[in-house]
């Protein structure tokens, strides 16, 4: 009779206590709905958090896509008084930009500082490597070649995908234009009066007889150097160039091909091993002792980020989301309420990172 007693209080004990933990809210017809008109068919992490007036985060409920773009979040509670100002909901993205969004300003001030003085120390460190005796009898000739290779194979790899027939296809139109709108009537204007001075320049060459016809192609030659310097005053090379690179169209194949160059760089077992056989060259030490410690500094301050940002000893929840999605290797974004002001500051920060979502419900949140 004790056993039968005893399992039952186990049985009740575990059904509060499963009672007491979140369920699927977000799928409950309580839910709200929110859309994210940019993220397209972006994940969603689970966690729902309010940031509070200091910037730490309490997770405040549960997120669920329900079709792309759509948000359903089921909160914990909506009669918390930090819900009440905190109802601008936010989709951020959830990885190492999540921390650097959410970090207050003086560790973000922090961070930036100690990221340019390791910037500075790389950037110290390869200059002195690269001029060294050592990389120049060991390494340079064998690291330019892998690198010329790989570079070469990316670009072939892209030279008929839609990214470069866009991007011809663009630069083609630019250049018409450009021509039609700027370059002929420069060169009408000043090619105007060519074909009298050519006569003039040539007229005895026309009625000799008895030489071979060399013509002096002087005339043609000054108005194609006034016609060249009018372009070069003008700035039309320099705006024509500036227009090019602005294009969507460039900034989508940069962003490919450097993907790409990047991908079969880091698969080159022969660029691995020879990059691998210099940081082992004890000749380079002294050079990389620039980058110790600043590298060192820069990871204690990011380690601490991974903490409370208030001193506190526990785990920041929006810092174990971010490390929870790189670990599962998945790109999702995260829901987070705010009030006006925190959602000012955030977009100030990173605006293209930052969507603003709209509630579908008629009666709001």
């Amino acid at each position: 009779m004790l056993w039968i007693v005893s399992g039952a209080m186990v049985t009740l004990f575990v059904a509060l206590g499963w009672s007491a933990l979140p369920s699927a809210i977000a799928l409950q017809a309580g839910a709200i709905r929110l859309q994210d008109e940019l993220a397209g068919s972006a994940p969603i992490a689970a966690p729902v958090f309010v940031l509070n007036e200091d910037g730490s985060a309490l997770r405040f409920g549960v997120a669920a896509m329900a079709s792309p773009g759509i948000i359903r979040v089921g909160l914990y509670d909506t009669f918390e008084p930090r819900f009440r100002d905190a109802k601008i909901a936010l989709s951020l993205p959830g990885d190492g930009r999540l921390l650097w969004l959410l970090a207050s300003p003086n560790e973000r001030r922090e961070l930036r500082e100690q990221a340019d003085a390791l910037a500075l120390g790389v950037s110290f460190a390869v200059t002195e490597i690269l001029r060294s005796d050592a990389f120049g009898a060991d390494y340079r000739d064998p690291l330019w070649a892998l690198l010329r290779a790989d570079a070469q194979s990316a670009w072939d790899s892209l030279r008929d995908s839609p990214a470069w027939r866009d991007l011809a296809h663009r630069y083609q139109t630019v250049l018409r234009q450009t021509a039609a709108r700027d370059l002929q009537p420069i060169m009408e204007r000043r090619l105007q009066g060519i074909v009298p001075r050519m006569l003039r320049a040539n007229a005895m060459r026309l009625v000799d007889p008895f030489h071979d016809r060399t013509w002096d192609l002087e005339p043609i030659e000054d108005d194609l150097k006034e016609v060249l310097r009018e372009v070069r005053d003008r700035g039309l090379i320099e705006q024509t160039g500036l227009q090019l690179l602005q294009t969507p169209q460039t900034l989508a194949f940069l962003k490919q091909f450097i993907d790409v160059v990047g991908t079969t760089l880091a698969r080159d077992s022969a660029l691995i091993e020879l990059v691998g056989r210099m940081t082992e060259d004890l000749r380079f030490r002294p050079y990389t002792e620039a980058a110790t410690t600043p590298l060192l500094n820069l990871g204690r301050t990011g380690a601490r980020l991974l903490v409370s940002p208030r001193a506190d000893s526990k785990l920041n929840l929006v810092a174990a989301t971010a490390i929870h999605t790189a670990i599962a290797a998945r790109f999702e974004r995260v829901v987070v309420f705010v009030n006006p002001r925190q959602r000012d500051q955030l977009r100030a920060l990173d605006p293209s990172s930052v969507h603003v979502l709209r509630s579908l419900d008629p009666a709001g949140f």
